[in-house]
C-alpha cells in the first residue's frame, strides 16, 4: 500500500517539503502556510502530458523549477527560450538532437554559453523522464561543447583605472571588497554587519545563507578589506548600499561595469547575457 503524502521539515534549509506522486514540492518555512499549500496541492488533479508536445513538457518543467528551484528559474528559462520558437511545435517523439545543434551553429556564442544552453534544454527532458512523463529523452545523444576555462588576469593598475570612471565611493567599496577577498558578487550583496567577526577578522555566512546550505561560508579579510567592512558597518540591512541607500544587487553591479565597458572598451565583468570568454575590446 502506497504511503500517504505528508509534509516534512528539512532542518538543513529550514523549510517544509512534501513529495506527491514522486515529485518534490517546497512549501516554505512557515508550518501553517506549508500545510495550506500542501492541501492546495492535494486538491489539484494529477498532471499528465496531454498533447505529447514539446511545448507542454517545457511548460511543466518551468512551472516545477519556479516552485522547487527558484534561484535557477531565470537561468533555465533564458536558455530554453533560445530554442522555444524552433522546437515548441514539435511532438516529443519528433524532436531530435539536430534541431538543437543546427540552432547552436547559427550563433557566434562562446563554447561556455553553448554548453549551458545544451545543459538547460537536456535538463527539461531528463526531468520529464524522471517524473514519468516520457519513456526516454529525445536529446540523450546531444553533445555539449567543452566550455573551457575563463582566464582573465587584470593588474591592480588596470583595476584602479577602471574604477576611476565611477564617481561614487559606494560602488568602489563593494568592487574592491570582491577584488581583495575573491568572494562572489552574489555574496557581497548579501553581506550584513552581523556576518562580520572582528576578533578573527573574517566574514562568516551561516549555513542557511551559504551557497548549497551545507556548511558555513568563511571569507578571511586582508587589511584593505577589513577597512572597507568596518567603514560600512553602520549600514542596514546590508553592509554595502548604493547611492540611494538601497542594497546592491548582482544586476546593478553588472550594469555599472557595463557603463565602464562603454567608456573604456574593456570588459571586466561577465554576466549570463554576455557571451565572451576572455577580456576583449568592445567591437561597437
Amino acid at each position: 500500500m502506497a504511503r500517504r503524502a505528508k509534509p516534512w521539515f528539512r532542518k538543513q534549509v529550514g523549510e517544509w517539503y512534501v513529495t506527491i506522486d514522486g515529485q518534490q514540492h517546497r512549501l516554505g518555512p512557515d508550518k501553517a502556510e506549508a500545510y495550506r499549500r500542501f492541501h492546495e496541492l492535494m486538491t489539484k488533479p494529477k498532471t499528465t502530458i496531454v498533447t505529447g508536445s514539446v511545448a507542454e513538457v517545457i511548460e511543466r518543467f518551468t512551472d516545477w523549477t519556479e516552485v522547487n528551484r527558484p534561484k535557477s528559474y531565470d537561468w533555465y528559462k533564458k536558455r530554453i527560450d533560445r530554442f522555444y520558437g524552433i522546437i515548441a511545435k514539435l511532438r516529443v517523439c519528433d524532436l531530435r538532437p539536430f534541431h538543437i545543434q543546427e540552432e547552436l551553429d547559427k550563433h557566434n556564442w562562446s563554447d561556455a554559453y553553448k554548453a549551458g544552453c545544451v545543459t538547460a534544454v537536456k535538463r527539461v527532458f531528463n526531468w520529464a523522464l524522471e517524473q514519468g512523463y516520457i519513456d526516454q529523452s529525445p536529446l540523450r545523444g546531444l553533445k555539449k561543447p567543452d566550455p573551457g576555462r575563463r582566464e582573465q588576469i587584470i593588474s591592480q593598475e588596470e583595476f584602479d583605472q577602471a574604477l576611476g570612471h565611477v564617481p561614487n565611493q559606494n560602488f568602489k567599496d563593494i568592487a574592491r571588497f570582491v577584488w581583495y577577498t575573491g568572494s562572489r558578487p552574489e555574496e557581497a550583496v548579501k553581506l550584513e554587519p552581523r556576518h562580520y567577526e572582528k576578533k578573527l577578522c573574517r566574514i562568516v555566512f551561516p549555513m542557511l545563507d551559504s551557497e548549497g546550505k551545507r556548511r558555513h561560508r568563511i571569507i578571511y579579510l586582508c587589511d584593505e578589506a577589513k577597512e572597507i567592512v568596518e567603514r560600512n558597518l553602520g549600514n542596514s540591512p546590508t553592509l554595502f548600499l548604493n547611492t540611494k541607500g538601497r542594497s546592491w544587487t548582482a544586476y546593478s553591479i553588472a550594469c555599472t561595469w557595463g557603463r565602464i565597458e562603454a567608456k573604456t572598451g574593456e570588459r571586466y565583468w561577465y554576466s549570463d547575457d554576455w557571451f565572451g570568454s576572455e577580456k576583449r575590446k568592445n567591437p561597437a
